[in-house]
């Protein structure tokens, strides 16, 4: 009933936080099949002057929509016609970028590869699938692959690695750790 009304429920966020997610190759040409946009594809097709952003970063200083806005300026703000898609896409400046957070969405290590250019899209601005793929100009079939030469790799100590702790009540908790342990280990773990 309140929320009906208009009333917070809750104090709102300042300053406020938006998320945007990691999606795989398939998951993308899923969404230009149905005719849909979403933030990757956008980040993937930006303008020339925005190439040096990375993911989280584009996002944090511009804005997108499908509909030209008001405050649409030919000077800062960009149109960009994406392949596939019919619609064109209008990239503005955001208005107070010192008043927004941009955050990749959470992954478990376990979900794969997807994990695995999640961490590489925090470190590295990219224009593709196959420039995330390539390091030192080798390209790599996978993610993981990619990862493991770069300098983004968890560093390795020695020891054996940590999976399982005790609690005091004697209960297990399943604790993986990214430092002690192989990404390969863990993947298959």
């Amino acid at each position: 009933m309140w929320r009906t009304l208009g009333f917070h429920t809750y104090p709102t966020s300042s300053p406020s936080v938006n998320q945007i997610k990691v999606k795989t190759p398939e998951d993308m040409q899923e969404l230009l099949d149905k005719g849909k946009c979403c933030d990757l594809l956008v980040y993937l097709n930006r303008p020339r002057d925005c190439i040096h952003y990375k993911y989280a970063a584009f996002h944090n200083s511009y804005t997108w929509s499908c509909q030209r806005p008001p405050r649409f300026n030919v000077d800062t703000s960009y149109e960009v016609r994406i392949q596939g898609l019919v619609k064109m896409v209008y990239i503005c400046p955001r208005a107070n970028v010192t008043n927004t957070i941009t955050r990749i969405g959470m992954l478990y290590v376990t979900a794969g590869e997807i994990w695995y250019e999640r961490q590489l899209r925090i470190h590295r601005a990219c224009i593709s699938f196959k420039d995330m793929r390539s390091v030192d100009g080798e390209e790599y079939p996978t993610f993981q692959e990619a990862l493991e030469p770069s300098t983004l790799q968890p560093p390795t100590c020695r020891g054996p690695p940590i999976k399982t702790l005790y609690l005091r009540d004697g209960s297990k908790c399943f604790n993986v750790w990214l430092i002690t342990s192989s990404l390969n280990s863990i993947r298959f773990m």
